[in-house]
């Protein structure tokens, strides 16, 4: 997104948008994370959705995220399943997810943002929807964010010898 800045509350949005996938094609969307304004050293993403390792003489990391769409097909008297995501790492810094079953015009999404990784210290979260009118290709709208605080490590705690009483 250059030229602009949004933010929201503590995190600042990498991209967003709303795509009309293409014939039933995934759809692919590049993003840049942005580096903190002090001069810290790149890290690796975070371990629940390893999207890969950053080198640590690049400034502007690019990752990408896959959008597919699979629905079970339709049984007569059977309801439809339940919308679900998997994703998976299929290749270095580049995310694949499967919506499978979001099939509602109203839409379908994930209701708190679900953190996929972290990139130069900072938090990566995303957010989407998922809409479908019948007959037709899903509309993805989806939203990625970057935390501006430096995400500090959990405080490491000394072994105290506790006391022991005289019972």
């Amino acid at each position: 997104m250059p030229d602009s800045r949004i933010s929201s509350g503590p995190v600042d949005v990498l991209a967003s948008g709303t795509i009309i996938s293409f014939k039933g094609n995934p759809i692919e969307v590049a993003i840049r994370a942005l580096p903190v304004p002090l001069d810290l050293t790149p890290i690796p993403f975070a371990p629940q959705l390893p999207l890969g390792v950053v080198p640590a003489t690049e400034t502007v990391v690019q990752f990408k995220f896959i959008f597919r769409f699979q629905d079970d097909p339709k049984v007569p008297d059977i309801p439809i399943p339940p919308a679900t995501i998997e994703a998976k790492t299929i290749e270095p810094l580049t995310l694949e997810v499967t919506l499978k079953n979001f099939v509602s015009p109203l839409g379908g999404g994930n209701i708190e943002p679900l953190r996929v990784g972290k990139a130069f210290n900072r938090p990566l979260y995303l957010s989407y929807r998922v809409y479908y009118l019948q007959g037709g290709d899903k509309t993805l709208t989806y939203a990625v964010y970057q935390d501006r605080s430096q995400e500090q490590p959990a405080p490491q705690q000394e072994a105290k010898e506790t006391p022991k009483s005289n019972a």
